[in-house]
C-alpha cells in the first residue's frame, strides 16, 4: 500500500504489486491494457522506468527516502523517465494529480501489503 503522510493521518492511494523476481521486474505492466483506480506497481532500487511496449499512459512517482522527488503525469506508451530516487511506483494515470502527489510529498509504503506479483 502506498500512503501519502499528512498531518490528520496516512493517506491510503494505491494497493501496490511487488514484481516477483527478475522476469517480473522487467515485464512489468508490458502488456496491460488497463489499471485499477487504486492499483500500481511499486519498484524499489529503480531510478528510471521506460513504457516500451506498454498500452496505457501511466503516472511515475519517484520517491527518495519516503518523499517524492519527481513526477512524470501521464507517461505515454514508448518513453522513459528517471529521477535521482531509490524507488519508482508506476500508477494509473490521473493517480498523482487526484491525490496531489508532487515534489516534497512525504509517502511511506506498508511493504508487507504489497501483493507480489507473478
Amino acid at each position: 500500500m502506498l500512503f501519502i503522510m499528512t498531518p490528520e493521518g496516512d493517506r491510503p492511494v494505491a494497493l501496490l504489486r511487488k514484481p516477483r523476481g527478475l522476469f517480473g521486474r522487467a515485464k512489468g505492466l508490458l502488456g496491460a491494457t488497463s489499471l485499477g483506480e487504486s492499483e500500481g506497481l511499486l519498484l524499489p532500487i529503480c531510478p528510471a522506468v521506460h513504457t516500451f511496449g506498454m498500452r496505457i499512459p501511466i503516472d511515475v512517482v519517484f520517491v527518495r527516502r519516503g518523499k517524492v522527488v519527481r513526477v512524470v503525469a501521464g507517461l505515454k506508451p514508448w518513453r522513459v523517465a528517471a529521477a535521482l530516487a531509490d524507488t519508482a511506483v508506476e500508477l494509473p494515470a490521473g493517480t498523482a494529480e487526484r491525490f496531489d502527489l508532487t515534489s516534497g510529498t512525504n509517502v511511506r509504503f506498508n511493504t508487507p501489503l504489497c501483493r507480489e506479483a507473478l
